[in-house]
């Protein structure tokens, strides 16, 4: 056992746990002090509306609806078969395995949820899931960035027009593969001919062969009324401490949300997300404890809640036998 224990500890991936802990613990740390007291911190989340608390809860179920549905439309493209039932079992086991990696990358274990499935085209799909909620987010959060280097940073006109230009070089470019995934699939086919090493993961890049223009244009949909749901409960957390005016903090909290992506440091994002949305926030006067709350209460909500349900589940999905051993 002791032994055991001992190359637990030393392994790679122990540690690099828990440097990302320390990094998620440190950051927190660091932010507490820089936006308030620990007291301050504690006396606003006291005078919280709580009616809001509840229907950002009540948001969060709706929030794991549409990632739910999503999956199952994009699931179905290649395994029609797969109940309803044992799809929302892999996207919460997701949950639980994303809380403990960075930038949420465990999401992409679902397969290991799915019997009889190929674990790299289901890992591709994932995958893809997850680029569709990416872009929708890179959309919404440029965009709010320049609005806020416009109107909040002052930044000046050469070094906004410079910002845009290159913004919209990257959405044409993202429009083009959105349009034609097929074709890109078959042009990852052909490099992958010539490289060796990415044959190992042919299934992997299999996700998109069956990708038309109607599955793009509903997982692009369903990806951006998620986000959109996401940056109402941010929002509506927000004005549970305070009244403050909408579009400014529509666009810092979708900057910031971008933002924390590019920073895939810590488990859960945690102290990442915050950061960003202390930063962003404040600029558009947003008192920086209220962001800090705020931004803690979305990741108990939406991220610690349901990974703690989908720890309860994990042992009554397919990667356990009766018998609880792995199968």
């Amino acid at each position: 056992m002791v032994v055991l224990f001992g190359e637990l500890l030393i392994s790679w991936k122990t540690r690099q746990s828990v440097i990302q802990i320390l990094i998620a613990v440190v950051t927190l740390l660091v932010l507490s002090l820089h936006v308030g007291k620990f007291a301050e911190i504690y006396r606003a989340i006291l005078h919280v509306r709580i009616s809001l608390i509840v229907i950002v809860f009540f948001l969060m179920l709706v929030n794991i609806y549409i990632q739910y549905r999503k999956w199952l439309y994009i699931l179905h493209l290649y395994y029609p078969e797969i109940s309803r039932t044992v799809t929302f079992g892999s996207v919460l086991g997701g949950f639980t395995l994303g809380l403990i990696t960075p930038g949420r990358l465990g999401e992409l274990g679902r397969g290991l949820f799915l019997k009889k499935s190929d674990k790299w085209l289901v890992t591709g799909l994932t995958f893809t899931d997850k680029m569709f909620n990416n872009i929708t987010l890179f959309f919404a959060g440029s965009l709010a960035i320049f609005y806020l280097m416009k109107f909040y940073f002052h930044t000046s006109p050469p070094v906004n027009f410079a910002y845009f230009a290159v913004l919209l070089m990257l959405w044409i470019f993202l429009y083009h593969i959105l349009k034609r995934p097929v074709k890109l699939h078959l042009f990852i086919l052909k490099w992958q001919r010539r490289i060796s090493f990415l044959q190992r993961f042919s299934r992997f890049f299999y996700a998109l062969e069956k990708f038309d223009n109607k599955a793009v244009n509903t997982v692009f949909l369903y990806s951006l009324i998620l986000n959109g749901v996401i940056f109402g409960q941010f929002y509506l957390l927000i004005t549970a401490f305070s009244h403050y005016p909408a579009i400014p903090v529509f666009a810092a909290i979708m900057a910031a949300m971008f933002s924390k992506n590019l920073l895939p440091v810590s488990v859960g994002d945690l102290g990442i997300r915050e950061g960003a949305a202390v930063f962003f926030l404040s600029q558009v006067s947003v008192v920086k404890v209220h962001a800090f709350d705020a931004s803690l209460l979305l990741f108990a909500i939406n991220v610690l809640l349901p990974s703690i349900i989908g720890m309860f589940l994990i042992p009554r999905l397919s990667i356990f036998d009766k018998n609880g051993n792995r199968t």
